[in-house]
């Protein structure tokens, strides 16, 4: 879905040991937190020349890649999305258990490859 303005969803585990995710675990609805964000310039998604798209990350970083996904799926009308044919995600993490969104993982992957 295209947006009228920047957005950004954001995903976290809670680790009992973590001093981050404790802290935003702690928050109250309506507090804010300060993020910043230095994308990279050289990436411009412009034509529709990119048949595949390989991503590598762990833990929450893998978060965008769900954002990436909804997006390719929601927007196949537009020649950039569609062209894309097969998208390959390699995720570590020490577990199963310990990817965020699995379900929805496989659920795109099957979405995609449909």
């Amino acid at each position: 879905q295209v947006l009228s303005h920047p957005t950004m969803d954001l995903l976290v585990k809670h680790y009992p040991d973590g001093k981050m995710t404790t802290h935003m675990f702690g928050m109250q609805i309506g507090q804010s937190l300060r993020f910043e964000y230095s994308p990279n310039p050289d990436f411009k998604w412009t034509d529709a020349s990119l048949h595949h798209l390989g991503m590598v990350g762990g833990g929450t970083g893998v978060t965008p890649f769900l954002q990436v996904c909804r997006t390719i799926l929601a927007n196949r009308d537009d020649p950039r999305y569609a062209a894309v044919q097969s998208v390959s995600i390699v995720m570590f993490h020490s577990s199963r258990g310990d990817v965020i969104l699995f379900d929805d993982f496989v659920k795109l992957g099957a979405d995609l490859n449909a």
